[in-house]
């Protein structure tokens, strides 16, 4: 008898056996990445709102930019990527002369402002979604992706950019000092003028698609274009887990 119940039961076990799932192979769901992405605006765009040297301004007007340095964690339970990113934004705009377009008024390109960022960056938190489009077999000991996505974050600005007018502005800090010299001028013997006034919080939108090169879906490298506040290009590296 108890050679039978035993018997039983090891026939129910590997009847057990026989009807459990096979084992799947592991995917690993989260990534942490290191990123680097350089920002930049057109300057045919900043031409709508202020001239440059070859317009007839005194001085070449500083190109606008930021290099940005951040980090990220990857949620992938799919073809998804969440991706969760901390980062700070580093001005690389150079001080210089800022000339205005004038619409509808003489034009005078002797009266624009004299501006010096003065510890001028942001800090920045957001998350993106993309979608992930693999171009190699999930088993590839190299492989290779194509991501394309968007997502929303907050830009908490510090700094300030001074400000030197030219003498004949009446809000000057000093009126008497150089009352009929250029903001050029100035800069190197008056006090600043002011700051420009800018909000404190920005949204950042973002738009952009990616190629991802990875070695064994364990160590990555990805390519970013799109748009991040401005147009940038970057790279991110790192692993799964």
């Amino acid at each position: 008898m108890l050679v039978l119940v035993l018997a039983s039961f090891a026939a129910l076990a590997q009847d057990e056996d026989l009807l459990a799932p096979a084992p799947s192979d592991e995917r690993r769901t989260m990534e942490a990445n290191l990123r680097f992405r350089r920002l930049s605006v057109p300057q045919s765009l900043v031409d709508t709102w202020f001239y440059d040297k070859d317009d007839g301004s005194p001085f070449e007007r500083p190109k606008i930019g930021a290099n940005v340095y951040g980090a990220e964690f990857v949620l992938r339970p799919h073809s998804a990527n969440w991706i969760f990113y901390a980062e700070y934004m580093k001005n690389t705009t150079d001080e210089g002369y800022w000339d205005d377009v004038e619409n509808g008024e003489p034009i005078d390109h002797d009266d624009g402002d004299w501006v010096r960022p003065d510890g001028l960056g942001a800090f920045a938190f957001g998350g993106t979604v993309q979608s992930e489009i693999r171009v190699t077999p999930d088993d590839s000991t190299v492989g290779g992706a194509f991501l394309i996505g968007g997502g929303v974050g907050l830009a908490f600005v510090a700094g300030d950019l001074l400000t030197w007018h030219d003498g004949t502005d009446p809000d000057n800090a000093q009126p008497d000092c150089l009352p009929k010299g250029n903001s050029w001028e100035r800069v190197d013997v008056c006090e600043v003028d002011g700051v420009k006034r800018m909000p404190r919080v920005l949204p950042v939108i973002d738009l952009t698609i990616s190629a991802k090169i990875d070695y064994k879906q364990l160590a990555h490298l990805r390519l970013d274009l799109g748009v991040h506040e401005f147009l940038y290009w970057g790279l991110a590296a790192g692993g799964a887990f």
